[in-house]
């Protein structure tokens, strides 16, 4: 007998079916609300993570510039205690972009460096530097946001996003004289950068030309008793065109004022534009005349008058000795070095005139577009160049004069 199913009425199936509605409505409902609140806790998490790196890499840069400062303050306090070393050739050169980037902002307050400072060897640079960043004067202007350039040249992106320019000079042949007392190896065991000696710098001193003037008389001669090799040498070396990067010795030779301020200067669009934005101003820094340019530069940074009365902000030069007695821990002056003569006689004068015309005609240039310099300053120092070299230093304002030099072809003859 076949079995019979319960009996159940049209309203029970109903029912059942709605409920069954109603469920299904249910959890749709629910899992539309599951699916909201987790992306609101994913939203959540990822904002407390993200405000975590934030504040965690805020407090991280603090934490490194406070170490900074007391390592800096540390560093101070040995610098008391022992002779101070200057910094050397290796560590001048800035050959990483990246590391001139982050030099263009102070680490403290990450504001941007508007000023840039280019030191040409053998011109005072490094104690201008320290009078600079060590002066405690409120009325020092010049101190704040500069960019320095030594061993380096600016770049021409470097060139476009600075518009103030402080250049520390000094007289071209002066500043060989210099470079050739500085560099002499008699000399190498008080220098301070700890530099030992070279090939290059054996050959020209110790075999070619035992004094100043005899490698300036060397200029023009084609053969010497010492070999066919030293009158080549020493025009390369003097010229400064020889671009023997890794002789650290001579390297002042060659990072002359052509290298340092080719871009800046031959680029017309950078000190002749009439565009305010975008002209290089120009200010320089004397050797011979130091602590008044350092205080001039300051009042036309902080004045709209250049020649204004204000209170000068550097007082005295904080001078840096390059060479230093090791046994006495004490600095030797320039003049009691186991080399130190730089006498010319009138031959090699002339000679080291013709070698350097092009230094001439780039110092001469430099003078005019002095901001800081007044006429009388200017032609002060050019009748101390025409003095030493008439036939070069033309005192001719066209610019045209600086394209007369006729010293390249005779490096290669």
């Amino acid at each position: 007998m076949p079995t019979l199913l319960p009996f159940r009425s049209t309203t029970t199936v109903e029912a059942s079916a709605e409920n069954a509605i109603t469920d299904v409505s249910i959890n749709s409902n629910t899992r539309r609300r599951i699916k909201s609140v987790k992306w609101i806790v994913l939203y959540l998490c990822w904002s407390l993570l993200s405000t975590t790196l934030c504040i965690a890499y805020y407090f991280g840069n603090q934490r490194l510039l406070f170490s900074n400062k007391n390592s800096n303050e540390s560093s101070a306090k040995k610098k008391k205690e022992v002779a101070p070393v200057h910094p050397g050739f290796s560590s001048l050169l800035y050959s990483d972009h990246q590391d001139y980037l982050k030099s263009l902002y102070d680490g403290k307050k990450r504001t941007l460096k508007t000023i840039g400072l280019i030191h040409i060897g053998k011109c005072g640079g490094v104690s201008a530097r320290r009078t600079l960043e060590n002066s405690t004067n409120t009325n020092s202007v010049v101190k704040r946001g500069i960019r320095h350039y030594h061993m380096m040249a600016p770049l021409p992106q470097h060139v476009n996003l600075l518009n103030d320019w402080i250049l520390i000079i000094r007289n071209p042949i002066e500043r060989i004289q210099s470079n050739w007392v500085f560099s002499h190896p008699d000399n190498t065991p008080y220098r301070r950068d700890g530099l030992q000696y070279t090939h290059t710098q054996g050959k020209l001193y110790r075999h070619c030309y035992p004094t100043f003037d005899d490698a300036a008389k060397g200029i023009i001669t084609t053969t010497t008793s010492r070999g066919d090799v030293c009158p080549q040498l020493v025009r390369e070396v003097l010229y400064g065109r020889k671009n023997d990067f890794f002789d650290a010795q001579l390297v002042h030779f060659y990072r002359n004022y052509h290298y340092y301020l080719n871009v800046l200067l031959n680029d017309n669009n950078n000190v002749n534009v009439d565009d305010k934005k975008k002209k290089k101003r120009i200010y320089v820094v004397r050797t011979e005349h130091m602590l008044n340019d350092l205080n001039a530069v300051n009042r036309a940074f902080s004045s709209s008058s250049l020649f204004g009365k204000k209170k000068d902000a550097f007082t005295k030069i904080d001078t840096f000795h390059h060479f230093w007695d090791k046994e006495t821990n004490h600095p030797v002056p320039t003049s009691q070095l186991p080399y130190n003569n730089r006498t010319l006689s009138k031959e090699g004068l002339q000679n080291l005139c013709w070698i350097l015309c092009e230094e001439i005609q780039l110092y001469i240039r430099v003078l005019r577009l002095a901001k800081n310099l007044n006429p009388a300053q200017v032609q002060e120092d050019m009748d101390r160049l025409i003095q030493q070299c008439p036939e070069h230093a033309n005192d001719d304002a066209n610019d045209e004069h600086f394209l007369v030099c006729d010293t390249a072809p005779m490096l290669h003859n």
